[in-house]
């Protein structure tokens, strides 16, 4: 007998093989990402205020066998650091782009974009992201972040960097490492690293 309760259960049952079938829909390009070549060429390409961001991504291109490029800004911050955080916070705050030194990448050589930035104020530092506002860098490349911090973690950076590299093949699951222990990470980062297969 199709009574009203059992009605009720028959849409309940419906609803959830309907939204399962939603689930495996949305986890299906996951599933089926773009692999990692076996052995992918690899460029670091990192910006360092105090050294500490540099540190991680001196490890990671030790561990990956991938050139490492430093990205330097035409004006470089001040040396104090609350001048520093005056003209940085203002940056990010107007969305300006600070020009960077000359530097020689060309896309065609790496398959893997290691991207390292400091978390300033929660998200991606300006440097980095000017190198990202030319997608010709991040343009079907896999990407892979990593940040260093003073105490605030992961916050919106690797979220903000994955927003900035729209054209990106597949973004790799990023890190953040202290920067007062980042001298000592180096086996953190090769555990971080090997299961990715690199």
């Amino acid at each position: 007998m199709f009574t009203r309760r059992t009605f009720l259960q028959h849409s309940l049952l419906a609803s959830g093989a309907l939204l399962a079938g939603c689930a495996e829909a949305d986890e299906s390009p996951t599933s089926a990402a773009a692999p990692l070549p076996k052995k992918p060429r690899v460029v670091v390409v990192v910006y360092s205020y105090t050294g500490n961001t540099l540190a991680a991504a001196e490890f990671i291109a030790k561990h990956t066998q991938g050139r490492l490029l430093r990205l330097e800004p035409q004006t470089p911050y001040p040396a104090d650091y609350s001048d520093c955080t005056r003209v940085a916070k203002d940056e990010l705050k107007r969305g300006i782009l600070p020009p960077l030194k000359p530097f020689d990448l060309d896309p065609a050589s790496y398959d893997l974009l290691c991207v390292g930035s400091p978390n300033w104020w929660g998200t991606v530092a300006p440097p980095v992201r000017t190198f990202l506002a030319d997608p010709r860098f991040s343009q079907g490349k896999f990407i892979l972040p990593f940040f260093t911090h003073g105490g605030g973690g992961m916050q919106s950076c690797e979220t903000d960097l994955r927003a900035l590299t729209p054209g990106a093949l597949r973004h790799l699951p990023g890190k953040t490492f202290s920067g007062y222990s980042i001298h000592r990470a180096e086996p953190q980062i090769a555990a971080w690293l090997t299961p990715l297969g690199l």
